[in-house]
């Protein structure tokens, strides 16, 4: 699996990459490719996706399953004699069981696709009860062991399956979450599921104790979104913020024999809270530096853990790079550090987390400190860091990567005597050499300028014009 980050360049545009010791301050640091029905993704509603030990990453969309190799998408459809097959094609969720398997959450019920002979396969179950349940529209699945979890409404279901994959439902299942919507499930490391619902948190333990978790706030039980990392801390996201329940806490709530438990205030650690009107998340992950990723249906966000501070993603119909949909279902992160967001109506997004910031000086009209023209001829780094650009029939500019600000030099308010750079060169006494169509200019260190011109007694060095270095 290839880790790209396509940029085309104009010469209509200057792009410059910096280094991240850069210090400007950018309003989002990652620019997104995107894969979308106009580069092969079979449905723009984007709803789930994984990476598999192949590299391959699955995406699962309202119209199929697709797998992406970073060059082309393949799609596979859920083709049965069942009435239902639109609907089956009509992902929510996924997870993969070794190599060799994928459940598929649907609207159509519960699905099962071979990543090793590319197709889908019937379901066999132990029981009518079984076969029934599987039937329902599903929202979330969850693998533990050997056993399935998935959310069907308002219920959670609970499968214990074979070595032939042979599925039976739990005498316990479904778990009810009585006139609450169940959001999200996650596993710990003792393989204890944990759901996030309307209500608060449950917990079903591997031998199927079913137990909620309710705050002493009442407004914090409306739980979005959990993560559990491999240190056994759960995060949770509610109206609050965001908080973690750590391991040690962890393992006191599971321990508990009472079926309701209620989590005071001071176990939680607060990692930040939410400004009014910040939409809740639906699906939060940490990447390998520490940091939070958050998607919601308003955008998506990273919060940086060390710096106490947010940096959002939106769409922007000005920015080619920014998301495609400020809908986002999930995030994911690949195994080499690629972000991918799935959004309802703009398909994925992908950035590399790790890429070097990149920062755009181009021309504006409605100011004045900008590039004087986006036709680009000549650049050149002076010792400070700071760029001279030369432009097509626009002079030259210098840019101050320090304070962001450009000089602007022309005939009319320098000693320069061309509007058309071709050239830029720094001599070893500091001075700058600017070549054009007219002849060849002279910056010099206290910011006089010197001309030499065709015919200017200098042989035929310079009969001609047009210098170029």
């Amino acid at each position: 699996m290839r880790k790209l980050l396509f940029l085309k360049g104009f010469l209509t545009q200057l792009v410059i990459c910096f280094t991240c010791c850069t210090a400007i301050a950018q309003t989002s640091s990652l620019r997104f490719r995107h894969l979308t029905v106009d580069n092969g993704l079979s449905h723009t509603d984007a709803t789930a996706i994984l990476q598999d030990n192949k590299g391959f990453v699955w995406i699962g969309t309202y119209s199929g399953l697709n797998r992406y190799d970073g060059y082309e998408t393949k799609v596979f459809y859920n083709k049965t004699d069942d009435t239902k097959t639109a609907y089956l094609n009509r992902v929510s969720d996924m997870k993969l069981f070794g190599e060799k398997i994928m459940w598929l959450a649907t609207e159509g019920g519960l699905a099962l696709f071979s990543p090793a002979s590319l197709n889908f396969q019937n379901i066999k179950t132990a029981n009518a009860k079984t076969a029934a349940s599987i039937k329902q529209p599903l929202q979330k699945l969850i693998i533990s062991g050997k056993k399935l979890y998935t959310v069907s409404q308002k219920n959670i279901h609970s499968y214990s399956y074979d070595e032939n994959l042979t599925l039976q439902e739990d005498a316990a299942s479904p778990y009810v979450a009585a006139g609450s919507i169940i959001f999200n499930l996650e596993k710990d490391n003792s393989g204890n599921i944990w759901a996030a619902y309307t209500g608060g948190i449950i917990s079903i333990s591997p031998a199927g104790k079913i137990k909620k978790i309710v705050f002493e706030d009442a407004a914090a039980n409306n739980v979005s979104a959990l993560h559990c990392d491999k240190k056994n801390n759960l995060t949770v996201s509610n109206q609050k913020g965001l908080f973690i329940i750590d391991a040690e806490n962890l393992k006191s709530i599971s321990n508990s024999t009472a079926g309701v438990y209620s989590i005071n205030t001071n176990v939680l650690n607060k990692i930040t809270g939410f400004t009014p009107g910040f939409s809740v998340p639906n699906n939060i992950q940490y990447d390998s530096n520490g940091n939070l990723w958050i998607s919601t249906g308003n955008g998506a966000f990273r919060y940086f853990l060390h710096d106490k501070k947010f940096e959002s993603y939106r769409y922007n119909e000005f920015e080619k790079a920014s998301i495609t949909s400020n809908t986002v279902n999930s995030v994911f992160i690949d195994k080499s550090d690629c972000i991918w967001f799935t959004t309802f109506g703009g398909g994925v997004n992908i950035a590399d987390i790790n890429q070097k910031p990149f920062h755009l000086l181009q021309r504006n009209s409605n100011i004045t400190n900008a590039l004087s023209s986006n036709y680009i001829r000549a650049l050149l780094e002076d010792d400070k860091g700071n760029l001279w650009i030369g432009t097509r029939n626009n002079g030259l500019n210098y840019y101050d990567f320090s304070t962001n600000q450009y000089t602007q030099y022309h005939p009319g308010n320098s000693g320069l005597h061309s509007e058309n750079i071709r050239s830029l060169l720094k001599d070893s006494e500091n001075r700058l050499w600017i070549g054009s169509d007219v002849g060849i200019s002279i910056r010099y260190p206290n910011g006089s300028f010197d001309n030499l011109r065709p015919g200017g007694g200098t042989g035929d060095l310079f009969q001609q014009g047009n210098y170029f270095a």
